[in-house]
Formats: C-alpha cells, sequence, structure tokens
C-alpha cells in the first residue's frame, strides 16, 4: 500500500502532531542502580498537553520515541499522567535489526510507517493523515531527514539546559525555557494558512512570525551563529612546515594560522537557493532572538484567550522538589558535554595567552 494512493478523510483540517520524548518533552537520566529513571518535565510542559488536546487545536496526537518500549511507558506516564495519547510508538517499531536495536545507533523515524498503520485501523485503508497535515515535533534533525518538511525542530532539553533552569530556580528567577510556549504559537499559526504543513515548513514561513508581520530577512540575518569549534592545541605560534613533518595533510592545514575554512552558508529557505540544500546544516528558527521572542509572545496570546494557566510546574513536578530537595537526581549521557565545552574554552583562552606571549617577545 502506497501513501499516494490513499484518500486523506483528514476533516477540519485537523492536523497530526507526532511528539518526541527525551529530549523534546522532558529530560530522563538513569538511577544510580541503571533499573529505573528520573524524568524531569520540560518547564510549561502541562501547559502546552492542555493546548494540544483542546478542542480548538484541531490536532490529533501521537508519541514516537526511538527508546524502548519498558522506558517509553515511564516516560509517557510522567507526561500525561496516566492520560496517554491512542498513538505510542517505542523503539520496536522501528524496523531495525536485532544488533541496531540493542546497540545505541542513529535512528531515523519514517513517518510513512506511522501514516500506513493508522490507516490500517479505519476502514478501507483510508489515511486520516500524511505529508500535508502532519508535523514531527523533535529536538533531532536526524531523526526527521526523512520528511524534513514535516519537521518542527526545537532546542534540545538536556543536562545543561536543566541545571540552567534549576540554577535560575533556586536563584529566585522565574525565567526557565519557553520552548513549548513558543510551539503552541507556531501550532495555532498553522491554523490559521491556507497552505500545507509541508509546504508552509518547505517555503520557510515561519521566519515571518506570527501573522507573517516579521520582515523573513531580518529575523534570519539576526540569529545567533555557532561558535567556531576551538583550534587543535597542535597549531601553535611559531609552528612552521618543518615542525610538521610526519604529520597528517589535515593536522598540516588545521594548524595554519592563514589557513581558510571554507563554511557553509545556507541560502534561507524563504528565497531561491543556489546551492543544494542540507537540511542538518540549516539553521533553526529559535537560533533567532526576537523571533524566538515573537512565537513566545504569541503562543502566551493564545493560552490567555484560550483560558489555559500558563505555570512552568518545574517545582511540582521535578523529582524532590516539591519537597523542598534541590539536586539534580540520576545521570545522563550528556552530563559530560558542558564539561567539555568548559575545557574547551579554557584551552582555547590559554592558546591566545601563549600566542599574546609570543608577540611580545
Amino acid at each position: 500500500m502506497h501513501i499516494s494512493a490513499l484518500t486523506s478523510i483528514s476533516a477540519a483540517k485537523r492536523c497530526l502532531l507526532v511528539l518526541d520524548l527525551n529530549g523534546t518533552l522532558l529530560h530522563r537520566r538513569r538511577t544510580s542502580s541503571g533499573h529505573s529513571s528520573h524524568v524531569y518535565i520540560r518547564p510549561y510542559l502541562g501547559t502546552f498537553l492542555q493546548y494540544i488536546s483542546h478542542p480548538s487545536a484541531l490536532l490529533d496526537v501521537a508519541v514516537w520515541s526511538s527508546a524502548r518500549r519498558a522506558n517509553v511507558d515511564v516516560m509517557v506516564e510522567r507526561a500525561w499522567n496516566g492520560k496517554k495519547p491512542d498513538i505510542v510508538l517505542a523503539r520496536e517499531d522501528m524496523q531495525l535489526t536485532d544488533r541496531q536495536f540493542n546497540h545505541n545507533v542513529r535512528t531515523t523515524k519514517d513517518l510513512r510507517q506511522l501514516w500506513l498503520r493508522m490507516a490500517q485501523v479505519h476502514q478501507g485503508n483510508r489515511i486520516i493523515h500524511g505529508p500535508r497535515d502532519t508535523m514531527l515535533l523533535d529536538d533531532s534533525i536526524h531523526k526527521a531527514r526523512l520528511q524534513p518538511n514535516n519537521h518542527l525542530a526545537l532546542p534540545t532539553y538536556g543536562s545543561a539546559e536543566l541545571r540552567a533552569d534549576a540554577d535560575a530556580l533556586v536563584s529566585g528567577s522565574e525565567t526557565v525555557d519557553e520552548s513549548l510556549i513558543a510551539v503552541v504559537g507556531i501550532l495555532s499559526e498553522l491554523r490559521t494558512t491556507n497552505v500545507s504543513v509541508d509546504e508552509w515548513n518547505r517555503t520557510g514561513r515561519i521566519w515571518a512570525g506570527p501573522g507573517a508581520r516579521l520582515n523573513m530577512r531580518e529575523m534570519w540575518d539576526g540569529r545567533i551563529r555557532p561558535s567556531p569549534p576551538p583550534r587543535s592545541l597542535t597549531s601553535l605560534p611559531g609552528q612552521t612546515e618543518s615542525n610538521l613533518a610526519g604529520s597528517s595533510l589535515s593536522a598540516r592545514l588545521a594548524s595554519r594560522d592563514d589557513a581558510s575554512v571554507a563554511e557553509y552558508e545556507p541560502d534561507p529557505p524563504f528565497e531561491p537557493s543556489r546551492q543544494p540544500r542540507i537540511y542538518s546544516e540549516m539553521p533553526q528558527w529559535f537560533n533567532s532572538p526576537p523571533l524566538m521572542r515573537a512565537w513566545i509572545e504569541h503562543g502566551r496570546s493564545v493560552l490567555d484567550g484560550l483560558g489555559i494557566q500558563i505555570v512552568h510546574e518545574c517545582v511540582q513536578a521535578w523529582p524532590g522538589w516539591r519537597e523542598g530537595k534541590r539536586d539534580i537526581l540520576g545521570k545522563a549521557k550528556d552530563d559530560g558535554l558542558k564539561l567539555r565545552k568548559s575545557e574547551d574554552q579554557r584551552k582555547e583562552r590559554k592558546e591566545q595567552k601563549r600566542k599574546g606571549w609570543t608577540r611580545q617577545a
């Protein structure tokens, strides 16, 4: 059965929202025993779930995580408090080999599997959703590589982000991650457009902001560029070609002060491209602070209009915080990422000082 052969029976422009879990809606950390998990919800998750279940949102909701079924069940229970969505897919549903399933391989979420699965449970094998009305909310760009125009990325909510929010709350600030409020604004905007989801994404309309009132080029140019990786410590001042004899070509090139590095600078999606687009290298909407703020403000306006209370619920929902404990429990794979970044920055500062000393000499 092919997607193109199926007839859409979506009514009143209902859309399918497919939700990732870890890194998107929450942050999962292993206990010391490794047999269970501590689940830290992303701020405003409860508010977000109220919105997507509101009748005016016109959304059908599914969950698709690359974690194993047992872990998915724990995360869904923690996020939805027992009222889980009708469709919940896990690693067991990703058509992996036994070796792939049992190893930490990169996985992809092929939405065609979900569309066909949903079609098979309806009479006449008619599909209720497809590329024109499906949005995958996932922090991983790789997961959406087969249907990039059905993907809405958002910043990963990992160890560093959790600790930053925890530090803010401990200091008395209520300024925590508001990404899910921005997503509310984006989903609401999609309800008012006359184009399909994949067309809206493909043409970069997210960069125009709520009501298409913003200057797309200004939002694009105002984005935060990623910091260049720290230079190798092998590229110290005063090194010559003779010093590098026997080193690899890549090391020689990296060691040159005047070596030019060709960086990929993509054309914005809302303009004709002069080069092939590399989706994994495309800047994301949330990298533009003014655009992010505009979507957050729109999301808050939408929620206020629906009478949905906007609360981050961190203190009430995070493990131990209701009882006054302020520790981050358990361990996660990305715990060392912040430390590695700090160490890289320290090495970079040390190298800059060394360069200064060399020039003074």
